[in-house]
Formats: C-alpha cells, sequence, structure tokens
C-alpha cells in the first residue's frame, strides 16, 4: 500500500502510546480536522491506527424554549394562575384558570398534560384544584431551560445539564 502525503502525516504524527484528537494532530501539521480524521479512517481501514469515536452532544434553546424561559413554562403559569384565582382553597372553574393564565392552543394541552404529572395540582369535572405541597420554584424542567438559557449561544454540554 502506497500512503498519501496526508496519510503519512497523520500516521507520523500519531502516537502509539497515547491517545490523539483529530484536532490536535490537525494543528501539529497543519491540516484540517476533517482532513485528518479522513487519513485517519484510511489508515484504520489498512490496519495501521486505531481509530475511537467520540461524541459531544451540546444542547442549545430553541424558540419555543426561549418562549418558557421569559414567560415561564404552561403548567406553571396554570398554577400561579390557580393560585390567585383560590384553587389552593376551593376547586374553580378551569377556562378561567387558563384565561387568567394566557394560555391557548397547544399550550393548555401542555398545562394539562404537565400539572398533574408535576404535582402541581389536580383536573376534576372540569375545576383545577391546587396542591398546598406544590412548588413550580423546583421544577427540574425550568430549571434545564434557565441552565440553558445562561449558557447563551455557546449552548451547554449535555453531561453538565
Amino acid at each position: 500500500m502506497r500512503l498519501t502525503e496526508r496519510q503519512l502525516a497523520v500516521l507520523e504524527a500519531a502516537s502509539a502510546t497515547d491517545e490523539r484528537t483529530v484536532a490536535e494532530i490537525g494543528g501539529e501539521i497543519g491540516l484540517k480536522p476533517e482532513t485528518v480524521a479522513g487519513a485517519a479512517f484510511d489508515l484504520a481501514d489498512e490496519g495501521l491506527v486505531e481509530v475511537a469515536s467520540v461524541t459531544d452532544e451540546t444542547l442549545e434553546l430553541t424558540d419555543e424554549g426561549r418562549t418558557y424561559v421569559d414567560g415561564g413554562l404552561p403548567e406553571t403559569r396554570l398554577y400561579r394562575a390557580g393560585i390567585d384565582a383560590g384553587a389552593d382553597a376551593d376547586p374553580v372553574s378551569m377556562g378561567a384558570v387558563i384565561g387568567e393564565a394566557d394560555l391557548d392552543g397547544p399550550e393548555v394541552d401542555i398545562a394539562l398534560a404537565n400539572f398533574a404529572r408535576k404535582g402541581f395540582g389536580s383536573v376534576d369535572g372540569g375545576e383545577l384544584s391546587i396542591a398546598s405541597d406544590a412548588d413550580p420554584d423546583a421544577d427540574p424542567e425550568a430549571a434545564a431551560l434557565a441552565a440553558l438559557a445562561d449558557a447563551g449561544e455557546a449552548g451547554l454540554d449535555a453531561g453538565d445539564l
């Protein structure tokens, strides 16, 4: 087998004892990481090097996520509107609370699906009741969205979330 210049450069820069990233090798030999990766996979096909893959997952806030960071999750808005309407003392009309929470369209379904699941209260016969021990400020989903918002455009490593 005859090696190309790129393959030879990658082979010479590779270490027999230490793992090296394509970025490290590329920086050393002046090639783009994708060029180094291609050459490394060609060399691996010939049995000259071993290539290990590592996947980094970075999370970023979507437009919908930004909306929920700014205005609150639908189920949290439903909870707070329920508190304002007195649903922590007596059940109140779900329709009135939904209107006060400024929920419409798919947000209503999201709020209703997550409200009971998160232990914020219950909906029974069109009436909403608030659980006295509910703490929407301790919601891990809201905390995750806030962490993503704080990370900004750089995103957040999935392992850090």
